[in-house]
């Protein structure tokens, strides 16, 4: 049963459809917000912050998905809690690693929701206290998780424009059993190289 499962998963992927894209390219920005450091009592950590994706994308039936990397910087302020006062904290993320989606691709309509996830191959922080600093790198010890709207906005034969809102859900695991948990908004626009072809 599994086999067979396996093997008609493997085929509907593979199916020739109308359209593919070779390849995607995102930037965006955001802000992150109701953000929380375990262990040290941070709270209140959020920031504005931006990134860059790129996927390998494909389609099926009227679905769609990409497979790919991003690239993002979160420079972080909050509060950090010092014997009892509450202190200026700030928290530099910067975080490379695995995206992927899966998009819901409607005929006739501009507007596809989707879902997106993500997990970090290697993210380094920085946590400056009163300018003391400390640095903190990890891997594949951070994931996000979430979904958003994107609407096309240019469609050409060979290339095709999108704008995007999504909201995502982030955890990290850092040094000495700490935690960082937010939630974070971001904006965007998307362009991707299509190459079509004939159904057979």
């Amino acid at each position: 049963m599994k086999r067979f499962i396996f093997a008609a998963l493997l085929v509907i992927f593979l199916l020739p459809v109308s359209a593919f894209a070779l390849v995607n390219a995102e930037v965006y920005g955001g802000y992150s917000f109701a953000g929380e450091i375990s262990e040290i009592d941070a709270e209140s950590v959020q920031g504005f912050g931006y990134g860059f994706r790129a996927h390998f994308y494909n389609e099926f039936i009227i679905f769609g998905y990409g497979i790919g990397g991003f690239a993002q910087y979160s420079p972080l302020e909050g509060e950090l809690k010092i014997s009892g006062d509450m202190e200026p904290v700030d928290f530099n993320k910067t975080t490379y690693g695995l995206d992927g989606f899966l998009t819901l691709n409607v005929p006739l309509l501009p507007i596809h929701p989707y879902m997106r996830g993500g997990v970090s191959i290697y993210e380094k922080t920085d946590v400056i206290v009163d300018k003391n600093s400390e640095e903190n790198s990890e891997m594949f010890k951070s994931y996000y998780g979430g979904f958003g709207l994107s609407l096309g906005v240019l469609p050409l034969p060979v290339l095709s424009v999108q704008i995007f809102a999504e909201y995502l859900y982030e955890y990290s695991a850092l040094e000495d059993d700490a935690k960082f948990t937010g939630h974070k908004v971001h904006l965007g626009a998307l362009v991707r190289l299509e190459k079509r072809r004939r159904m057979v």
